[in-house]
């Protein structure tokens, strides 16, 4: 997944802005603002050094990738330092383009901002494909290229329905008591097997800071023609704080899963 923007509405328009020193005070970037006929807003970030070149060739991306039609307006927030670099660099890309001076924004001021996270089933998809490597890895009875694994690996290479493969049903787990944190920074992968049904769990990077998010994904079937007993096993993988001379750089270990009703 990309890393989250942060969205700051002004009176010209919405610009970007950047986690500063003080959590509470963003601090607004370099950038250009592209707007379609529609008023939807896309900003740029002007990068230090970057060429005319580059900067058309981000905008020409940016609208193809967001099918943008007809005519677009586009203006750039800088600082006085910057101010002869955007102006040529909007010259030079568009040096026919119809000109129009803004007020200047105060100094500093109280605005209205959001930070926006964007999740792509890409994300979904390593995921899953985190959780069946897992289960692979830790049961000997399959290889992951029986028939009953088709659906989720045709999800891992062209995507699909997110629903079809992660559930809602809370069926194991692991999570400690309310207001108490690990020590240090682990990966949790656990799977479940129940009714010739297979399930994997991933909880990525539960940690001291972290808020532990849990993700139950559908894998499909065990090959085996007996029911199986209900059963379900995990690791957790710990970072260390420096990697080791063997060039290894944690540890796993079992854990003890808690099994929840569906």
């Amino acid at each position: 997944m990309p890393p989250p923007k942060i969205l700051v509405k002004t009176p010209h328009g919405v610009l970007l802005a950047r986690q500063g020193a003080d959590p509470m005070s963003p601090e607004i970037v370099d950038q250009i603002v592209v707007t379609d006929e529609a008023g939807h807003e896309y900003p740029i970030p002007l990068y230090q050094a970057i060429t005319a070149q580059a900067l058309k060739g981000q905008v020409g991306d940016l609208v193809h990738q967001h099918e943008i039609k007809g005519t677009i307006s586009i203006r750039w927030n800088c600082g006085e330092e910057r101010l002869e670099e955007c102006q040529r660099l909007i010259k030079q890309n568009w040096p026919n383009a119809e000109k129009k001076s803004l007020p200047p924004l105060e100094a500093a001021h109280t605005l209205d901002g959001r930070i926006e996270f964007r999740f792509s089933d890409h994300y979904f998809r390593a995921l899953a494909k985190i959780a069946f490597h897992y289960y692979l890895a830790t049961c000997n009875r399959v290889t992951g290229q029986e028939p009953v694994f088709a659906p989720i690996r045709s999800f891992f290479r062209s995507g699909g329905d997110i629903d079809r493969f992660f559930t809602k049903q809370r069926r194991f787990m692991l999570r400690l008591p309310p207001g108490t944190a690990p020590a240090r920074w682990h990966h949790i992968l656990a799977a479940h097997e129940s009714r010739n049904l297979v399930t994997g769990y991933v909880a990525l990077f539960v940690g001291p800071l972290g808020r532990q998010i849990d993700y139950h994904v559908r894998l499909g079937q065990t090959t085996s023609a007996l029911v199986l007993p209900d059963f379900a096993w995990g690791h957790a993988f710990v970072y260390d704080a420096k990697p080791g001379s063997a060039g290894t750089v944690g540890e796993a270990s079992p854990v003890t899963l808690t099994k929840l009703p569906p």
